[in-house]
C-alpha cells in the first residue's frame, strides 16, 4: 500500500510539473532565435559553387 501510494505521488508531481507554464528559455526555438541575432550579418551558402 505504501509503494502504491509513493507510486501515485510521484505520477501526480510529474503531471503537476508537466502543466506548469514553460518560459521557453532552453527550447530549440529559443536557442535557434538567440544565435541568429548573433550572427545576423552573416549569411551561409549551402549551394556548391559552379
Amino acid at each position: 500500500m505504501l509503494l502504491l501510494s509513493l507510486l501515485f505521488t510521484i505520477v501526480l508531481m510529474i503531471f503537476g510539473y508537466a502543466l506548469t507554464s514553460d518560459k521557453g528559455k532552453h527550447t530549440v526555438h529559443a536557442r535557434r532565435s538567440k544565435s541568429m541575432a548573433a550572427g545576423q550579418g552573416q549569411a551561409i551558402n549551402t549551394f556548391a559553387s559552379k
